[in-house]
């Protein structure tokens, strides 16, 4: 999937140079649903995000930071103790992991 299945509007750019975009909630939602079906079933998210962590040797701590969550709240989420999120928290994970809800198109 990618940027132009919805409509967006550019806002800005990050030192590192990606894009940060405006877009209509809807499509927002979409384009994460899309995205964590990609990674598998929203209450697998959390194994994700472990499996994740541990292979990139982060502890539950720096990534909890990373993704402005409490230790406690990740902790929860990864044993799959907590499987209802909300959309700002499971966006700040896959931010926090460094996957983005969409990628340029490859300029061939």
């Amino acid at each position: 999937m990618s940027r132009s299945d919805f409509s967006y509007r550019v806002i800005g750019e990050t030192l590192a140079g990606s894009l940060i975009i405006e877009m209509h909630p809807a499509h927002y939602a979409a384009l994460l649903a899309n995205h964590l079906h990609d990674l598998g079933d929203l209450s697998q998210l959390g194994a994700t995000v472990r499996l994740w962590r541990k292979t990139n040797a982060v502890t539950q701590t720096d990534f909890a930071k990373a993704a402005g969550l409490s230790r406690t709240m990740l902790s929860l989420i990864e044993s799959g103790t907590r499987k209802n999120m909300t959309l700002k928290t499971a966006v700040r994970l896959l931010e926090a992991m460094q996957r983005p809800l969409f990628t340029e198109p490859a300029n061939d």
